[in-house]
């Protein structure tokens, strides 16, 4: 099966996409505190 994207639609479970959610946000969380970061030692 696949989704409207073309993607294949594996069946996840909830348990999987609260990690993968979580996983995420860290990524995210990170790549934030790396700009702000480098706009630090820019800035000075």
């Amino acid at each position: 099966m696949t989704d409207k994207h073309g993607v294949a639609n594996t069946p996840v479970l909830p348990e999987e996409m609260i990690i993968i959610r979580i996983e995420s946000k860290k990524v995210v969380k990170h790549e934030t505190e790396l700009r702000t970061e480098l706009h630090k030692y820019r800035s000075n």
